[in-house]
């Protein structure tokens, strides 16, 4: 009876132990100033804390760092066709999070002192770098990231700082502008011009440029039939024509704003070939105004060429492609 007694006398007196130990346990309190805990508080940017949770960069972004987030508003998201969290959620996760991780730079970069040049790079934690253009008019800055506005700067959080932008990047996927023409089937007309012409090396090897690139259907109505038209045409011809559709610097659609006056709607675009081609702006109203759409015309064109698809970003360059051959 006795041992019994001291068993139990002596469980006991663990068991009072343990709960007195368990007593004085100090849980840490997650810090909420680092930038995952400021994106859950604000509603604009919800889209992009369901982003960060679904592709665990939210626990990323607790630590120390330091960090730089480009964060997408929910504007942002509906503006690159992701619009709900329902689309978000369709994206596999891996696609999800190499495009989150565009968006984290990993350092400390205040933006308001970012200088007022075109295209800086800055480096991303993918290794790939975005291109920020800064262009001040009297009191007003104007930022651009990948030709995407930024709305909001330098909110700052315990372990960096938070830009808002009014966009969701993409990363690019062909480091070189040619690799990325080849890949596109509407280019194939284009890409032949480009190899008959003798420029593959020279536009491989080129390090800022910008092209307008004539789909298939953009040559067959310039009256190149088909490949074998193409061929026939002299290789000095092709040159001058292709040299035509180069602008020799980056430019996203938006950089356009850096260089033409607030109240123009049109800029003269000096070509590779030496040729000026008039850059049709269709802008908003009020500050800077914005660029909606723009049209390209060359000397000889009766009628304005548009831009389809644009803005598609490689490591050395730009590629619009056009429903028009400059003439």
């Amino acid at each position: 009876m006795r041992r019994f007694t001291i068993a139990i006398g002596i469980v006991g007196s663990i068991s009072l132990f343990s709960c007195s130990k368990d007593d004085n346990i100090l849980v840490e309190e997650p810090d909420y100033t680092t930038l995952t805990y400021v994106v859950e508080d604000n509603f604009n940017l919800s889209h992009l804390f369901f982003a960060l949770g679904r592709t665990g960069l939210d626990e990323e972004l607790v630590k120390p760092g330091p960090y730089t987030l480009l964060a997408s508003s929910n504007t942002g998201f509906q503006n690159a066709g992701l619009g709900s969290q329902t689309s978000l959620f369709s994206l596999p996760v891996s696609v999800l999070t190499q495009r989150v991780q565009y968006h984290i730079l990993p350092e400390k970069i205040s933006f308001t002192d970012l200088p007022l040049e075109a295209n800086q790079e800055l480096m991303t934690v993918t290794g790939k770098p975005i291109f920020v253009s800064k262009v001040a008019q009297d009191q007003d800055t104007l930022t651009l990231i990948n030709g995407t506005e930024l709305s909001m700067t330098d909110f700052e959080a315990s372990n960096g700082y938070l830009q808002v932008i009014n966009g969701f990047l993409q990363p690019f996927v062909y480091e070189n502008v040619v690799d990325n023409i080849i890949n596109l089937p509407e280019l194939t007309m284009f890409y032949r011009a480009i190899q008959k012409a003798g420029l593959e090396e020279q536009i491989r090897n080129a390090q800022g440029q910008t092209i307008y690139a004539p789909s298939n259907t953009a040559f067959v109505s310039a009256g190149y039939a088909d490949l074998r038209a193409i061929d026939a045409t002299d290789p000095a011809t092709l040159r001058q024509l292709v040299l035509r559709h180069i602008v020799g610097e980056r430019l996203f659609m938006q950089d356009y704003i850096l260089k033409a006056e607030v109240s123009a709607n049109n800029y003269p675009q000096i070509m590779l070939d030496e040729s000026t081609v008039t850059i049709n702006m269709s802008r908003r109203a009020g500050g800077f105004r914005p660029i909606n759409s723009i049209t390209l015309r060359g000397p000889r064109n009766t009628a304005n060429i548009s831009v389809g698809t644009r803005d598609l970003i490689t490591n050395n360059g730009i590629i619009n492609i056009i429903n028009g051959v400059v003439q």
